[in-house]
């Protein structure tokens, strides 16, 4: 076995890699393409490997500070000044590194090290100090940044270990000593148990903030009639893929829809059974587009798809699959269909803005040639440029 291939230089690699701040511009590798497009779409209230780690620079200047201006304050004759020093000025230090990892998102292990590294900052404090060291307090913020950037397993963890690191501290305290009545058990019992209460409380609250974000943002980008996704959830897939495209080098492809009659429908039938049409379109998209393909209501009769790592001929199977089996469904109406305009990135463009544009023009080519069909951008003659 080769030096480059044992096993665990590349974790090793990676953890290099993620704890050091001067690649903080490096470009990072798209996230696995989600089940559902909704979950890329999400705003993230708060990312705990990237702001979540200038959040804590800010915690540890802070701590650092006011280490600082306590020891201009009366305290305990037995107290190690030049560790408490040393202590501000590692956690100011601290502040620095993580403000500089916090350029970029890293992984969740980094945030936790940060958090682990204040419990350890705090103990060593409370011991060189005395055990009515007021530095304990600085245990509740470990635990509060805990449960507002991890998942509560994590912060449980985050927390245990603060518990014990302060009994620790509070057994090594300088001029201290656990026999005096219970004071230092009973002030542990207090610190610990206010950390675990705020915690949670942060914790709860962080939950209850990011559901009715995501009903939110559900809401935005879902079309109400069909539950397909909007132009807005549309748009925002198809920069996702765009980006992925030109960087893994894969094609994608876009297919715009026109429903066929519907004008004559809601004429005929009143719009309820345009929109029961309608639905019973989506449905069908639904059910025969791939898994890993998008599908859209851009208001109307006009639909469109996002069809990920598919070039022209695998979209145009697609959308005649579609085509064939809107035509087909028991749901939709006698005489209605949809046509369909199908372009791909790269071949047919190299950009969002044209890919858009081509899809558009093979969908007028399709209802201009007799509705009910599928044409791709490929097969028309160029489009006229345009002149101002």
């Amino acid at each position: 076995m080769t030096r480059a291939n044992r096993p665990g230089r590349g974790a090793l690699a990676r953890g290099r890699e993620a704890l050091d701040p001067r690649r903080a511009e490096t470009q990072q590798a798209l996230a696995p393409r989600p089940d559902n497009p909704l979950d890329d779409l999400r705003p993230v209230l708060l990312d705990p490997s990237g702001t979540g780690l200038r959040m804590l620079a800010l915690l540890f200047l802070a701590g650092g500070v006011l280490g600082l201006l306590s020891l201009a304050l009366p305290r305990n004759p037995h107290a190690r000044l030049a560790v408490l020093v040393g202590l501000a000025l590692a956690a100011i230090a601290a502040s620095g590194y993580l403000w500089q990892l916090g350029r970029r998102s890293r992984p969740t292990w980094v945030t936790l090290a940060s958090l682990l590294f204040g419990c350890l900052l705090v103990a060593m404090a409370v011991a060189n100090d005395q055990a009515a060291s007021a530095y304990g307090l600085f245990f509740v913020w470990v635990a509060v940044s805990a449960f507002l950037l991890l998942r509560r397993r994590l912060a449980l963890l985050v927390l245990s270990v603060a518990a014990g690191a302060y009994a620790a501290a509070l057994a090594l305290a300088v001029g201290g000593g656990v026999g005096r009545g219970g004071s230092e058990a009973q002030r542990w019992l207090v610190t610990v148990g206010t950390a675990a209460v705020a915690g949670f409380l942060v914790g709860a609250l962080r939950e209850r903030a990011v559901t009715l974000t995501e009903r939110l943002s559900g809401a935005a980008h879902t079309d109400p009639l069909t539950g397909l996704l909007n132009r807005r959830g549309f748009d925002a897939v198809l920069d996702r893929e765009v980006e992925r495209s030109r960087r893994s080098g894969r094609p994608l492809s876009v297919v715009f829809g026109d429903v066929d009659g519907l004008k004559g429908l809601n004429d005929a039938a009143g719009h309820d059974a345009g929109d029961a049409a309608l639905v019973a379109i989506a449905r069908a998209i639904w059910h025969l587009k791939r898994r890993i393909d998008v599908g859209a209501r851009f208001g109307g009769d006009e639909f469109a798809l996002v069809l990920p790592e598919a070039d022209a001929a695998g979209a145009l199977v697609v959308a005649e699959r579609i085509r064939r089996g809107v035509t087909s469904a028991a749901a939709v109406p006698p005489g209605l269909t949809i046509s369909f305009g199908v372009a791909c990135l790269p071949t047919d463009t190299d950009n969002r803005r044209d890919l858009l544009r081509a899809a558009d023009r093979a969908l007028y080519a399709a209802k201009q040639a007799g509705r009910d069909r599928t044409k791709l951008a490929a097969e028309l003659p160029p489009a006229p440029p345009v002149t101002k």
